[in-house]
């Protein structure tokens, strides 16, 4: 018995040494940094912080230049559904975009020309109505205001006065609740 008890003794004790030596390796790795200037040091555990990444921006004289001519890229000035769109949240104007358009105006210098020039003739008519025309719009838009101005004066009154109700019948509640008392 006393073999037993003595192999279980070791046991117990080698277990004891195996959990010390454990959270000793452990400590050891929580303190790496402390002891960096020590020969003592881990070797391959470094705890530097990692720098920031770099912001990633194509510069422009490395985007390869297509040639716009080729047949290939015909759709792309002809086809509505290449356009971009310069509304969209994500739309960043670049220097493709710029030759894109460029391009574009190149090739249909007389439609580019048609367009501004219809904005232009749809411009001068609103530039120089008839005085009878202004004077009515003026006199319509006036009245427009006018009116809202009153219904918004109204729907103030209307509520001040349910409020003051309001108010008058919750204090003869309590005056009620007050004399029955």
């Amino acid at each position: 018995k006393d073999k037993k008890k003595k192999k279980k003794k070791k046991d117990k004790e080698e277990e004891v040494a195996a959990a010390e030596e454990r959270s000793r390796a452990e400590l050891e790795l929580l303190l790496a940094d402390e002891n960096a200037g020590d020969g003592n040091a881990l070797k391959g555990y470094n705890i530097k912080r990692k720098g920031k990444k770099e912001s990633k921006e194509i510069a422009e004289e490395k985007i390869p230049s297509a040639n716009l001519d080729d047949p290939r890229f015909s759709a792309l000035f002809s086809d509505p559904h290449y356009a971009l769109d310069p509304t969209d949240p994500n739309f960043k104007r670049s220097a493709t975009y710029v030759r894109q358009v460029a391009q574009k105006q190149k090739k249909d210098p007389q439609r580019h020309e048609e367009v501004t020039a219809t904005e232009e003739t749809e411009a001068e008519p609103e530039l120089k109505p008839d005085g009878k025309k202004e004077r009515h719009e003026m006199n319509s838009v006036i009245k427009s205001v006018q009116m809202k101005i009153k219904g918004s004066e109204m729907k103030n009154a209307g509520n001040a006065a349910a409020a003051s109700s309001a108010m008058a019948q919750r204090v003869k509640k309590k005056a009620k609740a007050y004399s029955n008392k």
